[in-house]
């Protein structure tokens, strides 16, 4: 009797159980990026400091893997969107975090700000009003940053105009607590901005 070894074809038959779950895992992760790809790419946006915008994308790149790998060790979330929202923010930070560790953060927009340009005159026609904006914008990021982290968080959802159940079901906190903090979070901005001489006005 003669014996022919063969090789098993049951892989090529059918799928195996570690490719299924990749499968599975890419499905998932795609329907998250559908779903909820644009509050991902808000919250990078958001936490990023204008003069590190050129790397958005990079940063964006960085945030997705992280919901990548988290997805691979089955990790189920009870609120996508703020899970999402948050993988963002603390991607975003960590990444401005190693730039300006390497120095990274441009100069470029020195001139721009309200302490290096020039004063222009009152009532003189000449103003050029995205100038005054481009200040304004600056010095309303800087009084932002200063905010603790909580209170920084939920002023910057206030201030795209989610409202305060919104804004604790996004972070997975209460409405009271959400409303606590917008509330000192814009008395405090609007002290820091008066310091820089702005009167601002957060939305109702």
């Amino acid at each position: 009797m003669v014996f022919k070894w063969r090789r098993r074809a049951s892989g090529k038959s059918a799928p195996s159980r570690q490719a299924t779950a990749e499968g599975d895992a890419q499905q998932r992760f795609s329907d998250l990026m559908d779903l909820h790809g644009a509050s991902l790419r808000a919250a990078v946006y958001q936490s990023c400091p204008e003069e590190l915008r050129q790397h958005l994308e990079d940063i964006e790149q960085e945030a997705r893997l992280r919901i990548w790998k988290a997805i691979q060790a089955e990790r189920k979330f009870n609120n996508p969107k703020s899970y999402i929202y948050k993988v963002g923010v603390n991607a975003t930070r960590d990444a401005v975090a190693k730039l300006r560790g390497r120095g990274a953060v441009e100069t470029q927009l020195e001139p721009s700000t309200p302490e290096t340009a020039p004063p222009a005159e009152e009532g003189t026609a000449g103003t050029d009003p995205r100038l005054w904006r481009r200040q304004v914008m600056a010095s309303l990021e800087r009084c932002l940053a200063k905010l603790a982290e909580n209170r920084q968080l939920a002023v910057r959802l206030h201030l795209q105009g989610f409202s305060n159940q919104e804004v604790a079901d996004m972070l997975s906190w209460s409405e009271p607590k959400a409303r606590n903090l917008i509330y000192r979070g814009l008395t405090d901005l609007r002290r820091t901005l008066s310091e820089e001489g702005i009167d601002y006005e957060a939305p109702s």
